[in-house]
């Protein structure tokens, strides 16, 4: 197709270019919609008739590309009313497998196990009370059948977008409390910080004292390129969770500086790595490192009660509300776009140096 537009006694040639045969279209819709743009396939039927199919309908027309060329490069048969709950699954997986971690991938789908009992089924036939039936009789911890629901919303979700589904069933599952465990933060206290420093100078106490300092959850801190730290300005990059925590600016108070001076070197991806300068495993981590160096104190402590501390630390302090919600990344805090200007850097700055 080719539009000839004239301006000027000047022609200007603009080429469309249009999906190819068979791929399918995205359009959007007449009305005020919340979603109004629609994603469509034309798949062949029995007896060589076609059909278009509706895939989903998607608040803009980027998400509704990316939807058909995902479907156009892991097809699965739209028509048909037998998809079972298994394959409706592992086309979730294959949709998000360029987005996700393959630790996040491989957690999908140990949860997904618990739902063998579910897996011939055809998703249009699962109800709400095969689905309840199936958590009542679940004994795990309250996280792991938390993150169980989690995943059946997202299967349903997925299904829902592609009308392999009228309504989403994961939502209005009842989770049993009866296996929570509520944790009790403790702070380090004061005395027990001074006994980190003194045995500071290695790896593991000074990943301890640097997340008592600074905030930084364990992934986070595991995860802390070189390159994201600037040493000169007294910060880093970093971020994970949850959006209000993600790439947000963290300042280095002045007694930590030289423990991150100490570890960064031009021949290292990672802040910290292993002695095959690898990155290091946060289960190993804290099995090994974080709670054998706790037993051996005598400390009675959680990796979270690090980013509890620090909190507590500059509440004390009085440091200003609104830094703290942003250092620590709690949802509540917002900025324009992330954007950090250098009155901002400093009132961090002086936010986490009010900590001694």
């Amino acid at each position: 197709m080719v539009i000839l537009l004239c301006k000027n006694n000047r022609k200007d040639v603009i080429f469309f270019m249009r999906n190819a045969n068979g791929y399918g279209s995205v359009y959007k819709l007449s009305g005020n919609r919340r979603k109004p743009y629609v994603a469509v396939k034309t798949v062949s039927l029995k007896g060589g008739k076609q059909k278009r199919v509706i895939l989903g309908y998607y608040e803009g027309r980027k998400e509704a590309k990316i939807a058909l060329a995902e479907y156009n490069k892991n097809p699965y048969d739209l028509t048909a009313a037998k998809i079972t709950f298994y394959e409706v699954f592992k086309k979730l997986l294959d949709s998000k497998k360029d987005k996700l971690q393959k630790v996040t991938l491989e957690n999908k789908e140990h949860l997904f196990k618990y739902f063998e009992p579910l897996y011939k089924i055809p998703i249009k036939e699962i109800k709400l009370g095969m689905l309840q039936e199936l958590f009542d009789l679940d004994n795990s911890s309250y996280g792991t059948i938390k993150g169980r629901k989690s995943l059946c919303i997202q299967i349903f979700d997925f299904a829902l977008k592609r009308e392999l589904v009228e309504k989403n069933y994961g939502t209005l599952i009842d989770i049993n409390k009866k296996n929570e465990k509520v944790i009790k933060r403790k702070i380090f206290t004061s005395d027990e910080i001074a006994k980190l420093w003194e045995l500071s100078g290695t790896q593991e106490v000074d990943m301890i004292l640097i997340m008592i300092y600074t905030g930084l959850r364990i992934g986070e801190l595991l995860n802390l390129k070189i390159e994201d730290i600037n040493l000169e300005e007294r910060y880093c990059r970093t971020g994970s969770k949850t959006e209000a925590g993600k790439n947000r600016l963290i300042p280095f108070n002045y007694k930590i500086l030289p423990l991150i001076i100490k570890n960064v070197s031009p021949n290292k991806t990672y802040l910290f790595q292993s002695i095959y300068n690898k990155k290091i495993s946060y289960s190993n981590w804290r099995k090994i490192n974080f709670s054998g160096l706790m037993e051996s104190l005598g400390f009675s402590h959680t990796i979270h009660d690090c980013r509890h501390t620090f909190a507590t630390l500059l509440n004390n302090a009085d440091a200003n509300p609104t830094s703290i919600k942003s250092i620590i990344g709690h949802s509540n805090f917002e900025t324009t776009e992330k954007i950090y200007t250098h009155k901002d850097i400093e009132e961090l700055k002086k936010a986490v140096d009010k900590i001694i």
